[in-house]
């Protein structure tokens, strides 16, 4: 499985073929990569080709629900399935259902997290601080009902991150799939721990499909990153990917029946504002182990 993978950096020839293939004709705007569907009920339909095929070049696809009056959670799971996803993760915050609804807090356990607030989010992959047998591999995120204004996301594909890093020198991949480099401070809420202290690599591989995974975020504050130089090297140029190389972000406002599937790819929402008088921002999210 590993023996050619073009993620390992001794695999160079491989890597180089990967190289090319993933920059051949990479989308530059948001309509390629989205797809129309009046349903999702199997893996024989031409709308699952298209999504898988946006996937596979991305690691993303923009799905659009022709009448998102009809679209549950229930379709949001089969949804998943169709694609092999089932191991939800049933996180701190999620419904009894495992999936997750993201609107400003009205329980105090999410009062205090600021996906559950109108604030900006900055860079970062999802369960980022989860350990490492419970990696989120990837993630759907469904808009029920839009912000009046704002709540604009950006992805970015880690395996363009991945590229990029590389390119510009193979030692920083080395110092970022090191096991020690990033740790999570535990959670203290109370003076009682909700989750314990978390390290481990930014890039990592999947154990049976040799898939890169990214584990990241940009915040400053309850981060530890290891301060070897060649790792505050390697960051510091990771920053300035996610700064300058916008000609790979993907940027889009979900509207009202529209949605993301995609490998855990790194993203960050602008902030939004809600009117009172109308129903308030609420997207549905799918954390898979898949």
């Amino acid at each position: 499985m590993y023996s050619n993978n073009p993620f390992l950096l001794q695999n160079t020839s491989a890597y180089a073929h990967w190289r090319d293939n993933k920059l051949q004709d990479y989308p530059d705007n948001i309509a390629a990569i989205s797809v129309s569907l009046d349903h999702l009920a199997s893996d024989n339909t031409e709308t699952y080709r298209q999504l898988l095929r946006c996937i596979q070049k991305t690691n993303m696809a923009i799905f659009n629900i022709s009448v998102p009056e009809k679209f549950s959670k229930k379709d949001l799971s089969q949804m998943g399935r169709v694609f092999g996803l089932s191991h939800l993760d049933n996180n701190l915050c999620a419904d009894k259902d495992s999936i997750t609804s993201l609107c400003q807090a009205n329980r105090p356990d999410k009062t205090g997290y600021i996906p559950y607030s109108n604030k900006a989010l900055n860079w970062h992959t999802d369960g980022y601080y989860n350990s490492s047998d419970q990696l989120i591999y990837s993630m759907i995120l469904y808009c029920v009902q839009a912000a009046q204004k704002g709540g604009q996301n950006t992805l970015f594909d880690p395996e363009i991150v991945y590229l990029l890093l590389r390119e510009e020198n193979s030692d920083y991949i080395k110092a970022l799939m090191a096991e020690d480099v990033l740790t999570i401070p535990a959670n203290i809420q109370n003076n009682q721990p909700v989750r314990s202290s978390q390290t481990g690599a930014v890039f990592s591989l999947h154990p049976v499909t040799g898939a890169l995974h990214m584990r990241f975020t940009i915040r400053a504050k309850y981060i530890e990153w290891k301060q070897d130089t060649l790792t505050q090297e390697a960051l510091q140029f990771l920053q300035h990917i996610l700064t300058h190389h916008f000609e790979y972000a993907f940027q889009h406002t979900l509207s009202a029946g529209q949605g993301v599937i995609n490998n855990n790819v790194l993203h960050k929402r602008s902030a939004f504002t809600d009117d009172i008088n109308t129903p308030q921002r609420l997207l549905y999210r799918a954390r898979y182990y898949d």
